[in-house]
């Protein structure tokens, strides 16, 4: 295709992006526009208002503002991507030559995508019919919402499934085509002529339009993850947490396949790149007589850029899932909005500190463009602490009417329904012959019973959720004044019986309540709510979760410097790889392996010390609701750099491909032969040099910025994971999302006490949860060995052809492309597998809490994997390079063509898969676990086979279908393909 006509094709892009956006924003809204009524939209028959949250008076001006604010950031966000993404397109694209190399890239990347989006698209489909199915009232029973509201919640979880779906694809599939255009135009950046006839001060404008690029993807994907959550709040108000399940399970699932199908296109094309040029032939990396050259360029695209992005992108709709999860339960509404304002911070700051990176730089070096890349980094993390500190300030000051209404909600009711004054000032009846007290504490023994799901259990269920639902309403027709003096009066202590009431006044006695004897105590209804109730609010300012997002910006600035300490060139840890390639490619891995193991202890300490730092900061440690909020704001609070860690990510692979278009293309002609002087496109040998050693610096930078986000990626997973674990507990105590904001403190902590290795079937949950990243870790890693082996013979049997060695002929690359996207494709969906069936086998056959242990088993061992993965490979990646940069000596054993080469190659392909393939993919097999745990558990509390009060036959059939997926998946990994048979039948040939 020419350029001329993808110029002619490229306004479409934009168009058709916003189109898929737009689409689920539309299911979410849609309703019956019959001539009813606002207030009689219907879905399904539900008496359900779209954007109640605007209208409804539950809600203050400062919650409808702010919502409305985070509606226009996001918008914001993605018009300042639009901008950047025409300035990019207008710039130039330089010779035919550099353009024809492009359009290749551009092709191979393109045909990639389509083809996993028409393979994923299919179980996106039928995944978001079960999830509809899975929430859908099919009998009816009682619980605090109607028929119709189920229906709702069923319908818009799916529909929100879709959307994170669609707007992770909508990032990877921007990330991907924006770098494809900007590799292009930095190339013809650095090659761009000046008057003054100083090439080198084309350093600035290469370097800014790469940044630029790169920013472009970042923007999207933080516009994109926040608009989503937005919207989800703003229709379903106070349903939002029920919805967003969905949302985050989206994000993630598509992530997965991104980054496992990326990478394994990456790494193949790029490990038989290696060993055959560098390795057997001795040739440069990007050297045009390689048949791989282009599928490697095209892998930095499909996985580095698409993967990455999607990554991300997940890990923010998932940490954002966990906060407004937990942040429901632990302080209402407002900690629903809350994370939300601290991700619009981040969006503003990130086009601030992105917009400013390279701003007035004309010449340079490495150094001079990671210094303003990491001055960008902190300009954002200043920015955004000064943002959310002041939103902290305004936004988080409660009253005493506001904390005892969070009290009613969570079981204080029961006090006002108790005591007679209340009961009458505030009109509630109750005509039952128990108190509600002693009925809301047999109902929280058969939920922690064998009879939790029973008949007899769903009914008192129904009945105390009355209790609740009256007393809210109540509370909420008092006047404010009235409210707030209610809320400071004293009343005496309802009593249930001997016991409960002595454990009441106990709990008064620990938070320093006025006693009025042994057994008696009175107390105002807001030491009520915060002591017996354990609201974690004070009257006045409580700036405790702000504080645990500026240790979120901390520990990202720490896995940031952690991760450059091991992988980076400029420390002794890669340096000590280099030395040990002296001696052979076996102390090389040796030493690479010592080195990423060691890493892994590190990253897991300073993860470690930022959850302590948050539990810390919130103080209160009874309330373990209240400090996972906490933890989830930490990862919250890390992600407001989204914008930022992207750009620079991308700005890695667009770097790594405009250098390899500058070595396959500056000067030369289409036909790759060399220019003469006075030929169109040609550069004196001066401006050549100079032009490539451009390129050359930018793809140093990129190959760093790329190395260090892959620790923010690693460490946000974990917290997002952590976070998510805790959901988890809230919803195996309640029994459902649904319920989650009348947790009380002392169930949650009764549940989480069951989660105990001392019980046999969590201990075997954990066992085998921690096994699942090794077995993912196999398949991936066996997947790229494949499609590397089918690689290498291609790339031999290309360079056996005379003519392409000497450069006379066009290598076939389109037929290397061809290999790794098919290859890829067939690869990518038993991992996914893997990691939706597991969860369900273990619930199903174990129980709920097997699948806890399960889940922490797996998040631990996952974690230690991803780092060590990651850091020893990029460990492998630098050492190469470091010997690439020595001065060439074989009687040294320095430099390209060395046996020190040699090695430090061997260490660098074996890195390859772990550092681009497994290490990075774990991150979303962790979320997706987790998500699939959440979604199921309310079923596998009811249909489990060990102790599932429902039909136990359902989860023996979910769980043997789940078993046959495991296997298959399994198999598959194993399975010798048809073309490798093909090939080891081939008569054996020369290199």
């Amino acid at each position: 295709m020419s350029l001329s006509r993808s110029r002619a094709r490229r306004p479409r892009f934009p168009w058709l992006l916003l189109v898929v956006c737009a689409l689920p924003i539309g299911l979410l809204g849609a309703g019956d526009f019959s001539g009813r009524p606002t207030a009689d939209w219907t879905v399904f028959g539900s008496a359900w208002e779209p954007f109640a949250f605007l209208t409804s008076g539950a809600y203050g001006f400062g919650e409808k503002l702010g919502l409305l604010g985070c509606l226009a950031v996001a918008v914001g966000g993605l018009v300042y991507a639009a901008r950047l993404m025409k300035e990019v397109y207008a710039a130039d694209t330089g010779t035919s030559a550099m353009q024809k190399v492009a359009q290749a890239v551009r092709e191979g990347a393109n045909a990639y995508l389509r083809r996993q989006f028409a393979v994923v698209g299919v179980l996106i489909v039928l995944l978001t019919g079960v999830i509809i199915a899975s929430k859908w009232p099919w009998e009816a029973e009682p619980g605090m919402h109607s028929i119709d509201e189920l229906k709702t919640i069923a319908v818009g979880r799916g529909v929100a499934f879709l959307m994170g779906a669609l707007f992770s694809a909508a990032v990877g599939f921007t990330g991907m085509r924006l770098a494809t255009a900007g590799n292009l135009r930095v190339a013809a950046a650095a090659r761009a002529r000046r008057e003054a006839g100083d090439t080198r001060a084309n350093f600035g404008a290469a370097m800014r339009l790469a940044y630029k690029t790169g920013t472009i993807t970042g923007m999207f994907t933080c516009g994109l993850g926040l608009l989503g959550g937005t919207l989800i709040l703003l229709v379903f108000g106070e349903l939002a947490y029920e919805i967003l399940i969905g949302y985050g399970f989206g994000g993630s699932l598509l992530a997965l396949f991104m980054r496992v199908g990326g990478g394994i296109y990456t790494k193949a094309a790029d490990v038989g790149a290696d060993l055959v040029g560098k390795v057997e032939q001795a040739i440069a990396e990007d050297d045009p007589r390689n048949a791989a050259t282009i599928a490697d360029n095209v892998g930095d695209n499909v996985g580095d850029c698409a993967g990455m992005a999607a990554d991300v992108f997940e890990s923010y709709s998932v940490t954002m899932v966990a906060a407004v999860m937990l942040g429901y339960a632990a302080f209402g509404f407002k900690g629903m909005i809350f994370p939300l304002l601290v991700q619009a911070v981040g969006v503003v700051a990130s086009v601030i500190s992105t917009s400013l990176v390279g701003a007035g730089m004309t010449t340079g070096s490495s150094s001079t463009a990671m210094g303003a890349i990491n001055r960008g980094f902190w300009r954002s993390a200043v920015i955004s602490t000064l943002g959310f500190m002041l939103f902290g300030l305004i936004y988080l000051r409660f009253d005493a009417a506001y904390i005892v209404e969070r009290g009613i909600d969570r079981g204080m009711y029961q006090e006002l329904f108790d005591n007679t004054d209340l009961r009458a000032e505030l009109g509630l009846t109750h005509a039952g012959p128990r108190t509600v007290a002693s009925e809301v504490k047999e109902l929280r023994d058969l939920r922690s019973g064998a009879e939790r799901n029973a008949p007899k259990t769903v009914a008192l269920e129904a009945e105390v959720d009355r209790h609740r639902t009256d007393a809210l309403a109540a509370w909420r027709k008092l006047a404010p004044e009235a409210r707030d003096q209610l809320a400071q009066r004293r009343v005496k202590v309802a009593a249930a019986g001997g016991e409960h009431e002595l454990q009441l006044v106990t709990d008064l006695r620990t938070r320093r309540v006025a006693q009025d004897g042994e057994l008696r105590a009175t107390a105002t209804l807001l030491e009520l709510a915060q002591a017996r109730y354990h609201v974690p609010l004070r009257p006045g300012l409580n700036l405790a979760v702000a504080w645990c997002c500026l240790i979120g910006i901390l520990l990202a600035v720490l896995l940031n410097k952690c991760t450059e300490y091991w992988t980076s060139t400029e420390y002794s840890p890669v340096r000590e790889v280099v030395r040990a390639s002296s001696t052979g490619h076996a102390t090389n891995i040796i030493s690479g392996l010592a080195l990423g193991l060691e890493s892994s202890v590190w990253a897991v300490l300073l993860i470690s010390g930022a959850i302590l730092a948050a539990v810390a900061v919130c103080g209160d440690s009874q309330n373990l609701l209240y400090l996972a909020f906490g933890v989830a704001m930490t990862g919250i609070g890390m992600l407001t750099l989204t914008g930022d860690t992207i750009s620079m990510d991308v700005f890695g692979p667009i770097a790594d491909n405009a250098n390899g278009i500058g070595e396959m293309s500056f000067n030369r002609d289409v036909n790759g032969q060399s220019l003469k002087d006075g030929d169109p496109g040609f550069m004196p040998d001066a401006e050549n040099a100079d032009a490539r050693q451009i390129l050359a610096d930018l793809d140093a930078v990129g190959n760093t910025t790329k190395a260090i986000t892959k620790g923010v990626a690693i460490g946000s997973a974990v917290i997002a994971a952590v976070s998510l674990f805790a959901s988890f507990i809230a919803v195996l105590v309640t029994g459902s999302e649904e319920k989650i904001g009348q947790l009380l403190i002392g169930d949650f902590t009764q549940g989480a006490s069951k989660l105990t290795v001392a019980e046999p079937l969590v201990f075997i949950g954990m066992l085998i949860g921690g096994a699942v990243p090794f077995l993912f870790s196999a398949m991936t890693i066996r997947a790229v060995g494949r499609a590397a082996y089918l690689i290498v013979f291609e790339c031999r049997k290309q360079f056996r052809d005379p003519e392409i060695m000497a450069g006379t002929k066009t290598p076939d690359y389109g037929r290397v492309v061809a290999i790794c996207t098919a290859t890829a494709q067939h690869e990518l969906i038993g991992p996914g597998l893997l990691a939706i069936g597991t969860p369900l086998v273990v619930g199903f056959l174990l129980g709920p809490f097997a699948l806890g242990g399960f889940l922490a088993g797996m998040i631990l061992t996952g974690q230690l994997m991803a780092v060590f993965m990651s850091n020893a490979g990029g460990s492998w990646d630098n050492a190469k390079k470091m010997i690439e940069d020595e001065p060439k000596d074989k009687e040294r054993n320095t430099g390209k063509g060395s046996e020190k080469h040699k090695a430090s190659v061997t260490g660098d392909t074996v890195g390859d898969p772990l550092k681009d393939t497994s290490g990075p993919a774990i991150n979303p097999l962790i979320k997706v676990m987790n998500m699939v745990s959440l979604l199921a558990l309310p079923l596998v509390m009811m249909h489990n086979v060990k102790d599932g009060t429902g039909n136990w036959t359902v989860g023996a059939a979910v769980a043997g279908v789940a078993v046959l997926a495991v296997l298959w998946a399994w198999w598959q990994s194993k399975k010798e393909t048809a073309e490798m048979s093909a090939l080891d039948k081939e008569p054996v040939q020369g290199k």
